[in-house]
């Protein structure tokens, strides 16, 4: 117990030290990155008049809305945990001849695919801790008695909020790609600490949750994130993206696609705001009288 309030402790003053500002703000403007939907589709051509900003509840007047022409600065996020193998009593996930391993590098083909040449990937492997794959060089390889160990705990939660607090390319807008069944085992980070790192940090996180079998005698009786769903869902939101819940037989290039399309078509709203009280600041963003699926973060640290 002393040691997980020591740990969170040192988490929150590297975290309030290191990430003190969010969005692209200024002295005096914030602009932040929106992307607009109907259904499954980018709605483009919006302009400044349909837009509609609230900060701290109040009416924004907009300076200018473009479109994001940003590249991409990328982490994409691999479980390599053995719950992705395998579930409790040997229940495997339905791959036929694939194995887990090959999904994921799949995944991560084919986020490599789908980027221009001025984005950058990163590529991070995690059960509990993040290991950073490099062309080239392997990864570490610790004594086969501890991998076993390590590879049985998954600490989720954690590598997560580690990924928020990684420093990103000033031209680039930071991207999360969490790909996981969503179990976590072992975590020492509580739901707060890891929103609180996530409101304080300018990246956009996905998580695409993979189902996994469940006991039951239906095939397609899976299950998703065990009891996290509520707070992933939530924390992806608050940041500006979504969770997707995709079956271990899903095509990932089409999800991966979808994702990285929408971010293509993002517009940049920015503005002065009419406060400059410090703390935290919400924000909404809506365009009246559409029924578009709007994403943004949702506030900022001033």
């Amino acid at each position: 117990m002393v040691r997980t309030a020591l740990l969170r402790s040192i988490v929150l003053a590297t975290m309030v030290a290191a990430t003190q500002q969010t969005f692209r703000s200024g002295t005096d403007a914030v602009t932040v990155s929106v992307t607009v939907n109907s259904g499954r589709k980018p709605v483009a051509g919006l302009q400044k008049e349909q837009f509609r900003v609230l900060d701290d509840s109040v009416v924004q007047h907009l300076a200018s809305v473009t479109v994001e022409t940003r590249p991409l600065d990328v982490l994409l996020l691999l479980d390599e945990s053995a719950s992705t193998v395998r579930r409790p009593m040997g229940i495997p996930y339905p791959f036929g001849t694939e194995d887990m391993q090959t999904w994921l590098a799949e995944t991560q083909a084919a986020t490599l695919r789908s980027l221009e040449p001025t984005d950058r990937l990163r590529t991070l492997r995690f059960s509990t801790a993040l290991a950073e794959e490099r062309p080239g060089v392997a990864l570490a390889s610790p004594r086969e008695d501890l991998l076993v160990g390590r590879k049985e705990r998954t600490a989720l939660l954690d590598v997560i909020a580690e990924a928020f607090m990684m420093p990103a390319a000033a031209d680039k807008r930071r991207v999360i790609l969490v790909v996981s069944d969503g179990r976590d085992s072992s975590s020492i980070l509580d739901d707060r600490t890891l929103l609180t790192i996530a409101d304080r940090s300018d990246a956009t996180c996905f998580l695409l949750a993979v189902g996994g079998r469940t006991f039951g005698p239906i095939p397609d009786d899976l299950f998703w994130i065990d009891g996290y769903e509520g707070l992933l869902d939530f924390l992806t939101t608050r940041s500006g993206g979504r969770m997707l819940k995709i079956r271990p037989d899903d095509r990932v290039t089409d999800h991966m696609q979808q994702l990285l399309a929408e971010l293509r078509t993002q517009y940049a709203l920015a503005y002065i705001p009419t406060s400059t009280k410090p703390g935290w600041h919400d924000i909404d963003v809506d365009v009246p009288g559409k029924k578009y699926d709007i994403r943004a973060k949702r506030g900022y640290w001033r």
